[in-house]
């Protein structure tokens, strides 16, 4: 899991970087060649598609540990009220 959260954030961080490379070797000095300008673009949707499948494999994980979690303190409460005596209830 934390080996995703490292890959998520590779991704975020390398997505805003490709784009300065375009711009800073490519846009500004108008040099656009078509096979460099090609690969950029190809490993920026690349990137994207990643951060994409790990966000959502993340949420997915989040979501189970979440339900784990709410059924865990549902059956805590369960059981603590099934040991209170009935003169609690009569209060």
């Amino acid at each position: 899991m934390l080996g995703g959260f490292v890959l998520a954030t590779a991704a975020e961080l390398l997505g805003p970087y490709l784009v300065k490379i375009f711009i800073d070797d490519y846009l500004t000095p108008r040099r656009l060649d078509f096979a460099p300008l090609f690969w950029l673009a190809l490993a920026y949707i690349g990137v994207l598609f990643l951060k994409t499948f790990i966000s959502y494999f993340q949420l997915i994980q989040f979501q189970k540990l979440a339900l784990k979690v709410i059924q865990s303190l549902r059956m805590d409460v369960f059981t603590k009220v099934h040991q209170l005596g009935m003169r609690y209830f009569e209060r």
